[in-house]
């Protein structure tokens, strides 16, 4: 239970304020059941909020308590007029949100592209980086057969919880956006050579997880279901390929021939 939820049952005294800064004119606009330790919040741990910012940044401020609530509700929908009242939305103020999402500064976000952005190239910057990826592959090593990827009741528990109405995507289906994005996204990316041989290597002999082991009969049943791409169950059924998809598979196969045809073709005549 958060700190909002707790004040509903335990009927605690919301206050709402404003902290106004004269230099920039601007305002920013939250509730607290304590005003005291609220400030030292904005002053000492949010070192990233704009309010912290604005704290280093300028000397001269103040605080004007404005409404005193006793519901959750009321908190929250007096918080929400309040910042439209004084329009303290991001780039006009110092709120984050539109008020009343639980500390949740994402959501309704009027900069969430570019945070999502950041959030994604720092990821990608931290796993593409080469020390990092060797720290990561130690830590994994480490743990040996208590790895959870070589634990077969571990594997069973998450099997068995993505199934079926427990799988967070059940029943729905990727937008033709999403589609297009995951496309992009794939197009052109190409294992380097040192990633290859690993991979290979890495599923050879004992190496591979299925080492000495036989599919039993209801495996091979359900393997062959799940494959089962015949008559309806083929995506493509009753469908036909335009003329312009055919002549793009036409040149793509010929390509493939000639690339084949050169490769067998001695380099020096």
């Amino acid at each position: 239970m958060n700190g909002r939820e707790e004040r509903l049952h335990t009927r605690e005294v919301v206050h709402i304020y404003r902290i106004y800064f004269p230099e920039s004119d601007k305002c920013y606009i939250g509730q607290t059941i304590d005003l005291k330790r609220r400030m030292k919040e904005h002053l000492v741990k949010e070192h990233k909020s704009l309010i912290h910012r604005a704290f280093n940044k300028y000397d001269e401020w103040e605080v004007t308590p404005l409404h005193v609530c006793y519901s959750h509700d009321d908190a929250n929908r007096i918080e929400i007029e309040e910042i439209r009242n004084f329009d303290s939305i991001h780039p006009n103020g110092y709120n984050l949100t539109r008020g009343g999402e639980g500390c949740d500064t994402f959501t309704n976000n009027p900069n969430k592209e570019g945070m999502r952005a950041k959030q994604s190239a720092a990821r990608k910057a931290y796993f593409t980086n080469p020390e990092n990826r060797t720290k990561l592959s130690d830590s994994m090593k480490a743990l040996g057969d208590m790895h959870p990827s070589k634990r077969a009741d571990l594997r069973e528990a998450h099997s068995e919880r993505m199934r079926g109405e427990g799988n967070s995507f059940y029943g729905k289906k990727h937008t033709d956006v999403t589609k297009q994005r995951i496309s992009n996204a794939n197009k052109g990316r190409v294992d380097s050579e040192e990633t290859r041989v690993k991979k290979s290597e890495s599923k050879i002999g004992k190496k591979n997880s299925f080492y000495g082991k036989k599919h039993n009969a209801e495996s091979l049943v359900k393997m062959s279901e799940s494959t089962d791409v015949t008559g309806e169950k083929n995506p493509f059924y009753g469908k036909k390929h335009s003329d312009k998809s055919i002549l793009k598979m036409c040149i793509a196969q010929t390509k493939r021939q000639l690339a084949r045809l050169e490769a067998r073709l001695p380099t020096e005549i």
